[in-house]
């Protein structure tokens, strides 16, 4: 066949037959918010990799640790997000909100794919055991209770020796503040009442040595502990001193040298040579060998709540009531990072408006308390006034003052109707979303249900 005429025919062929691309990658548009109220928790991926905090706008953020940037948020808290940690496969996240119940968070979706309430009873503090199987909860009555991560279902309850361990009234077992797995996995470590802690048996529950100092009968000073990644130290944060114990004999090894006063949320770093801790909002770092002060941490405007060490022992993560976390180098306690987002820069007077805090986010609504109207708003602009009935534009009133029409009555609606829907807002059914942009053409008397991530009233539309 003549050359020229082969190279037409399979040209042509070539264009007359479709062409198999890639399939595409979804592409995900995150903004860069940042929290707009304290940060109260904060955790790192077991890698390092990333970094979650917790704050008291009610939300859990990812952040990658290298460069800054926010990738995910988590919402449906109720309340401050008190309590992070991570899955040791760094694939899930356990948090404590203010409705001291425990969620369980997928890092990559953010969905909620289960929660754990113990009834009657507040969950404190959460604990993941190395093989990832387990979970433990510490809790306020009931002491420590150890959960099967797969099914939700309570596997058994560690219950200490009460004979010199004063109580809060009418609670059966004293508080654990703190839960943390031996580095094996064969020994739970709680901190509890009266300056106390406890070594349980994780397979049968058994209490197998306690720490006690001091006798002060005080049944509200709770204390933290936790364990070197050898296990054969324990490192209390008591309610004067910090210092740190055998694990075996429970002989008290090296008490840190600082000023006396409440120091809290006392860990070793990875590597066993350092020891952080947190005294009225100032981090800490000492010698876990000697127990000389090496620095502190944080600013006077940082005002820091909780700290936690990386995987590589090279930084110090805070989170402080300034609404930010920060990376702090190790040992020296130089600032080298904040995770922030634009939401760090509201003014703060906007959000402690009982009718403005809702504007915290942008394309977010809020029903009017006769239940007429719908305003989405914008942070630092206007708010755009719908007739809830038809989805029509009333008008576009500015961010301050009364945003509703003169003739709307100011009263709180009664509790149980919809009254307030804050964060990202979406209508759900069957999995699907709709964005915020079509919620007023969404159908209504479809059973599609309202769902928020904070202070919401459930209804059926």
């Amino acid at each position: 066949m003549n050359p020229i005429k082969f190279f037409l025919i399979v040209t042509a062929i070539s264009l007359i037959m479709p062409v198999a691309y890639p399939q595409e990658t979804a592409i995900e548009t995150v903004i860069q918010t940042g929290h707009y109220a304290a940060v109260q928790s904060v955790a790192f991926s077991p890698d390092g990799m990333f970094a979650a905090t917790g704050s008291a706008d009610k939300t859990i953020k990812l952040w990658e640790v290298e460069n800054g940037r926010e990738i995910r948020s988590y919402l449906g808290n109720i309340g401050a997000v008190w309590v992070l940690a991570f899955s040791p496969d760094g694939k899930l996240i356990a948090s404590v909100d203010g409705s001291y119940n425990l969620s369980l968070w997928e890092v990559e979706t953010s969905k909620k794919i289960n929660s754990i309430e113990v009834p009657e009873d507040d969950i404190l503090s959460v604990a993941f055991s190395p093989d990832g199987k387990y979970l433990v909860t510490g809790t306020e009555n009931n002491h420590a209770i150890a959960w099967d991560l797969m099914t939700g279902t309570e596997v058994r309850k560690f219950n200490p020796e009460i004979t010199d361990i004063p109580m809060e009234m009418n609670f059966e077992y004293p508080t654990a503040k703190s839960v943390q797995f031996s580095p094996d996995g064969k020994i739970l470590l709680t901190g509890s009442n009266d300056h106390t802690g406890f070594l349980f048996d994780f397979n049968t529950g058994k209490q197998i040595r306690k720490f006690k100092y001091g006798e002060s009968s005080c049944a509200t000073c709770a204390i933290t502990a936790s364990f070197s990644s050898d296990g054969r130290r324990i490192v209390f944060g008591h309610f004067d001193s910090v210092f740190i114990c055998d694990s075996e004999t429970a002989r008290v090894l090296l008490t840190m040298k600082g000023e006396r006063g409440s120091y809290e949320t006392a860990t070793f770093s990875k590597d066993g040579k350092y020891i952080s801790a947190l005294k009225y909002g100032t981090g800490y770092l000492w010698d876990a060998q000697n127990g000389k002060l090496i620095t502190t941490i944080g600013e006077d405007s940082d005002d820091l709540i909780d700290i936690r060490f990386s995987p590589d022992n090279d930084y110090i993560l805070s989170g402080g009531k300034n609404k930010m976390s920060k990376l702090w180098k190790i040992p020296s306690g130089r600032h080298v990072m904040t995770l922030r987002g634009y939401l760090n820069d509201i003014d703060a007077a906007i959000l402690d408006d009982s009718y403005m805090y809702w504007v915290a986010f942008m394309n977010e609504i809020k029903l009017s308390p006769d239940g007429k109207y719908l305003a989405i708003g914008k942070t630092g602009n206007n708010a755009r006034l719908m007739d809830f009935n038809t989805g029509k534009l009333v008008r576009i009133s500015a961010l301050t003052g009364n945003i509703w029409p003169p003739e709307v009555r100011m009263e709180q609606p009664e509790y149980g109707k919809l009254s307030r829907v804050k964060w990202c807002v979406h209508f759900l059914k069957a999995h699907q979303i709709y964005p915020i942009s079509q919620l007023i053409s969404v159908p209504m008397g479809t059973g599609l249900w309202l769902a928020a991530g904070t202070d919401w009233s459930g209804s059926g539309i």
